[in-house]
C-alpha cells in the first residue's frame, strides 16, 4: 500500500493540468499536507476534508451550471483530472 504522503503527491500531480485554466488550490495544499503529515496528522486530515468539500463544490459548479465563463474549464482533460483528484481524495479518506 502506498503511503499517505505519496498519495498526496500523486493527487497534486493529477491536478497539475488545471493550473493552466484556473487558480488551483489542490497542488500547494496537497504538497503542504504531504510535508506535514507525519507531525500534524489531525490538522492535515482537516485540510483534506476542506479540500474535498471545495472540490465537490467545483465539480457541481462545472457540471450543473450553464455559465459560458466556465467553458474553458470544461475541457475533457480538465474534467477528468478534477474528477480523478476528487475520487482519489475520497478513497484516501476512507
Amino acid at each position: 500500500m502506498l503511503s499517505v504522503e505519496i498519495a498526496f503527491i500523486a493527487i497534486a500531480f493529477i491536478s497539475l493540468p488545471n493550473l493552466f485554466y484556473r487558480a488551483e488550490f489542490n497542488v500547494p495544499l496537497l504538497l503542504f499536507a504531504a510535508v506535514c503529515w507525519q507531525n500534524y496528522t489531525s490538522s492535515t486530515a482537516y485540510l483534506l476534508i476542506i479540500s474535498w468539500a471545495l472540490e465537490l463544490y467545483r465539480l457541481l459548479t462545472l457540471l450543473v451550471y450553464d455559465d459560458p465563463h466556465l467553458d474553458e474549464q470544461r475541457k475533457p482533460l480538465l474534467l477528468f483530472s478534477t474528477i480523478a483528484a476528487f475520487l482519489m481524495k475520497v478513497r484516501l479518506g476512507l
